[in-house]
């Protein structure tokens, strides 16, 4: 016999922080992500060898939006779609 599978409440669910705590949390997401992006910059810039051309400048820049979005993404999963059962839900034994 199979056990009965537990719907979740929206009552069960943590609360929402207040609009103004999360605005807060939000802009400092941005200035972190916008930190490490000029980091990965600065680091790029100081990895090519001199005088920099254009394309240097490109892979730079393409190098750190990459670096961010990836960071920006992982953030997202962690906290605001439930982590490792984001894609996929371990089966119960």
């Amino acid at each position: 016999m199979t056990e009965p599978i537990l719907k979740l409440n929206s009552e069960d669910s943590a609360p929402e922080p207040p609009p103004k705590r999360a605005a807060i949390r939000w802009l400092v997401l941005g200035i972190a992500l916008s930190a490490l992006f000029a980091g990965v910059v600065v680091a790029m810039l100081l990895a090519l060898p001199r005088p920099h051309t254009a394309a240097d400048y490109m892979m730079a820049g393409g190098l750190a939006t990459m670096v961010t979005m990836l960071a920006f993404f992982g953030v997202v999963l962690a906290t605001h779609m439930g982590g490792r059962e984001a894609f996929y839900k371990r089966r119960e034994k």
